[in-house]
């Protein structure tokens, strides 16, 4: 196991010069050429026809496939890397969630707050995209929110948080106390909320956690997401540490990702970003939900960081 791991540790990093090649040539690269199309890099199950394998494979993954007989012989992906096998992933656009709904969640005030509902920054010109409230957390006898940075903080400490994000303004439950910036290099999309109203750390369907500490990602592990839009959402991790420039994240290249996939549906959509990814076997949380897309297969992709990070960055822990 640990042989194997380090071959396909060596295989990635081998890989990720397809990936910087994409980033150098992007504006100037031949229409066929599909190296151009590169995003991310990483390893994990063979994906194919929607449907998860076996064979352990490194991941290259593109925003968009051709057809192999439009692409010349030599701008061809490699079918292996370093003697190991490759997969060419299509996993669409990656884009950030935004509020999409009126269900509860989104439009109804409910006291005490938990997880799964969703929130927005607001000011006097108005409300921010939508976000969720991804885990209740604490620091001594403080409590805060965990959720995502993207539309929460907009780079900026101090931003009043409401719930609902739909009404916003008067429903104020804390302010953005901090933030973990997204720079090249980040890890996880995270933000810290300051409460101001009590809160029960309680998912919908979920319940509890089974422990404030989180569990490393790994490969096939079930998952499930209680999200303001996507509730009981269950899907496999398919790659635990996938490095890539992603377009949703504005091109900021992000670290050791976790891919999570749903062949029969969705996993996540508009609004579910910053809503916690829970280890199914062992009821720990694993992930800090950040975007989501759709394939062609009628299956859906959630992209996570790990919420480790996030807790020791911003120096909490879960309450359970």
């Amino acid at each position: 196991m640990a042989q194997e791991q380090s071959r396909f540790a060596a295989a990635k990093a081998e890989a990720l010069k397809l990936f910087k090649v994409s980033q150098r040539t992007k504006s100037r690269r031949h229409p066929a050429d599909p190296i151009g199309n590169v995003i991310a890099v990483g390893a994990g199950p063979r994906i194919r026809h929607g449907r998860i394998r076996k064979e352990k494979t490194v991941h290259i993954y593109i925003e968009s496939k051709l057809l192999l007989a439009e692409i010349p012989e030599e701008f061809r992906l490699p079918s292996r890397v370093l003697g190991l096998p490759t997969d060419v992933i299509e996993l669409g656009p990656i884009s950030k969630t935004r509020p999409d709904s009126a269900n509860e969640a989104f439009a109804t005030p409910i006291r005490p707050v938990h997880p799964g509902l969703s929130i927005a920054a607001c000011n006097s010109g108005g409300c921010a995209g939508a976000v969720a409230l991804g885990a209740v957390t604490k620091r001594g006898d403080k409590r805060f929110i965990l959720s995502c940075n993207h539309d929460l903080s907009d780079g900026d400490n101090g931003q009043s948080v409401h719930q609902p994000s739909k009404i916003g303004l008067g429903n104020e439950i804390g302010e953005v106390l901090e933030h973990l910036p997204l720079v090249d290099g980040v890890e996880v999309d995270a933000a810290l909320v300051a409460l101001s109203v009590e809160a029960l750390p309680q998912f919908p369907t979920f319940g509890r956690l089974s422990s404030s500490s989180p569990i490393a990602p790994s490969e096939l592990a079930p998952v499930v997401m209680d999200g303001p839009k996507h509730i009981n959402s269950q899907g496999v991790i398919v790659d635990d540490s996938c490095d890539g420039c992603l377009p949703g994240a504005n091109d900021v290249y992000m670290k050791k990702q976790i891919i999570i996939y749903r062949e029969d549906d969705e996993f996540a959509g508009p609004g579910d970003s910053g809503s916690v990814v829970i280890d199914r076997r062992s009821a720990q949380a694993t992930g800090l939900l950040w975007g989501y897309s759709i394939t062609r297969w009628g299956g859906g992709y959630g992209y996570a960081g790990r919420i480790s990070i996030a807790l020791d960055e911003l120096a909490v822990e879960l309450e359970v």
